[in-house]
């Protein structure tokens, strides 16, 4: 499991404990999951890879967390959703899946559930396929329109490069 974030600013931007919240959603459940940060800046134009362990490997070698949650937490792959507040529970983005509507829903939840070896990604703009090397910026408030499911796994921290936004609306 794993949460990779975008920042398409151009300013870096420091999260933790204080102004950051990771949250999860199994049914009707909202729950806050627990976090361990190893880096907490996320670059301009770059990426910031949250995880249940210390490095994902999709298979081509093993990608380091930027922070990671404690293997008792768990993002649900069935009626799931995650998403991401600040300390006062504001909503920052959110994403749902396997058609369910939850309090992680923006707009229309995905349809089909998160299978293993594959992810949710949002695309750089209306209907582009994903992967994408166009920084993954599109956010219209739908989940529907704004992620695709990628078939290769490719996780990004913020030690990857940088991409710069290409097209679309940049954030909500």
């Amino acid at each position: 499991e794993y949460v990779e974030l975008y920042n398409p600013t151009n300013s870096a931007v420091t999260i933790n404990d204080s102004n950051f919240k990771m949250k999860g959603t199994s049914g009707s459940s909202l729950y806050t999951i627990s976090i361990t940060w190893i880096n907490n800046i996320v670059p301009s134009k770059g990426f910031f890879l949250m995880a249940n362990t210390t490095s994902v490997d999709p298979g081509t070698g093993a990608v380091g967390a930027d922070a990671y949650w404690a293997s008792g937490s768990s993002i649900h792959v069935v009626n799931g959703g995650a998403g991401i507040s600040d300390n006062s529970d504001n909503w920052i983005d959110r994403l749902s899946w396997s058609g369910f509507s939850s309090d992680c829903t923006e707009g229309t939840p995905l349809a089909v559930d998160c299978e293993s070896g594959k992810s949710y990604e949002r695309r750089p703009y209306p209907a582009a396929a994903v992967p994408s090397a166009n920084g993954n910026a599109y956010d219209s408030d739908n989940n529907f329109w704004d992620f695709a499911l990628a078939t290769t796994l490719n996780p990004q921290n913020s030690a990857s490069a940088t991409e710069t936004p290409n097209g679309g609306k940049v954030y909500g």
